[in-house]
């Protein structure tokens, strides 16, 4: 597209004025009131659609159950901003597979959540040694604490129980047990020989 002079008649489709409606009210929404600094505490993040069946509240947990419309349905808008589906999570189904809401959702309805980097989440500590942190079955208030999972908790308030904590979505260890090729160094033979590093839980 071109620019247009003043004067000029301008032709524009429905789909190209949608598009920069829509462009403008996310710039929009992410100023401040003086329309100069970036709102404080908006997160931006993904688009996901609360089918939960409960209003939730920013900071609650969703499993993501794949997505709304696929390449096939609508191409634009898939590779623009695709809509994840999300429902109450489960341990069977969505281990390392949920959002953090980065504002609060009604139920049926789409907004912003993070699907990977750190946020804020109230994690349920079980154990003090845990480092990391996942979905628990049916929970939508917080994630439980476990000693392999997809979110590492950088930060977190201290002791056991329901805790306010930083986590870093999508960083994984290996689970327990499980057998890794590395290079270690043969003093013998001066030289790095493959070998097999185990790791178990603890």
């Amino acid at each position: 597209m071109d620019k247009v002079r003043p004067g000029q008649p301008l032709r524009i489709s429905a789909d190209q004025f949608n598009g920069f409606l829509k462009m403008w009210r996310e710039w929009a929404a992410d100023l401040g009131a003086d329309g100069a600094r970036p709102r404080a505490g908006r997160r931006r993040g993904i688009l996901v659609r609360n089918d939960s069946g409960s209003d939730l509240g920013q900071f609650a947990i969703l499993g993501v159950d794949g997505v709304a419309f696929d390449f096939d349905d609508n191409p634009t808008e898939f590779i623009a901003q695709p809509l994840f589906l999300g429902s109450l999570p489960s341990i069977d189904d969505h281990r390392g597979k949920f959002v953090v809401l980065a504002e609060a959702i009604e139920s049926g309805v789409v907004g912003r959540a993070v699907l990977a980097g750190v946020t804020p989440v109230q994690v349920d500590v079980e154990d003090e040694d845990h480092e990391f942190a996942d979905v628990a079955d049916g929970v939508t208030a917080n994630l439980a604490s476990v000693p392999h999972g997809s979110a590492r908790m950088v930060w977190r308030e201290g002791g056991a129980g329901v805790q306010w904590a930083l986590v870093l979505l999508g960083a994984t260890l290996p689970p327990a047990d499980a057998e890794h090729k590395i290079l270690r160094w043969d003093d013998t033979a001066k030289a790095w020989t493959p070998d097999w590093l185990r790791f178990h839980e603890t």
